[in-house]
């Protein structure tokens, strides 16, 4: 309701006519590898907090600490770009939520990056080579 009462959310994203899933499916890939990008640059700036050790152990808290402080700046930058660029994937898949609600949403969805589309695409494609269970030695 934030968003809303703010007016920083905007109109949903309406593809062309004609392969309106295609277009749907490439708008949230290409806003999920946008920011997969950014965060490359972004990680090493930000700060960790590893208690007072060295070598490996210290590189292991350093490594922790950043992954959740990342999380939490991709999700924030999901959500401005499905702000943004209307962008709302509960809606899509026909659950009627506030903009506000469905914002969080594909910014959590977007933040986490393009390994979740990657999989999901995986799951709807037909294999190409049929597993038998066997392995050839």
């Amino acid at each position: 309701m934030v968003l809303n009462a703010l007016h920083l959310t905007t109109k949903a994203f309406v593809p062309p006519p004609g392969d309106v899933n295609f277009v749907l499916l490439a708008a949230f890939y290409a806003a999920a590898q946008i920011i997969e990008r950014i965060m490359e640059l972004v990680v090493p700036l930000l700060p960790a907090f590893p208690p007072a050790s060295t070598g490996n152990v210290r590189a292991a808290y350093v490594k922790a600490d950043r992954a959740k402080l990342a999380l939490g700046a991709a999700t924030v930058l999901g959500v401005v770009a499905s702000a943004a660029f209307g962008l709302y994937f509960l809606s899509v898949l026909g659950i009627h939520a506030s903009h506000t609600v469905d914002t969080i949403a594909t910014g959590l969805l977007i933040g986490a990056g393009t390994k979740p589309l990657h999989d999901f695409i995986s799951l709807i494609q037909k294999p190409k080579n049929p597993t038998t269970g066997t392995t050839a030695t």
